[in-house]
């Protein structure tokens, strides 16, 4: 699950941003997809996509595994991961 001020977003394989993604989240300003998040190895993985960048816990990545609790920011949504 994805956490933001507004509450929770159930966590969902696709990518992150404005009208064109699958995980679109009203108010924040994105690209149209900006990051990517997906299943692979038994982890749940983010990828930048070349928008204006994605952080985790205050690092920019071009691609990492998420733990529960990462803060991550994707333009100027910030969530947090939970996982379980």
């Amino acid at each position: 699950m994805l956490l933001q001020r507004r509450g929770p977003i159930p966590l969902q394989t696709g990518t992150i941003g404005g009208r064109h993604s699958s995980i679109r989240v009203p108010g924040a300003t994105l690209s149209r997809q900006q990051a990517r998040i997906y299943r692979a190895d038994g982890r749940v993985w983010i990828e930048d996509l070349g928008g204006d960048g994605v952080w985790v816990n205050g690092a920019k990545v071009e691609r990492s595994p998420l733990a529960n609790r990462d803060r991550i920011q994707v333009g100027s949504l910030e969530l947090q991961f939970w996982e379980g």
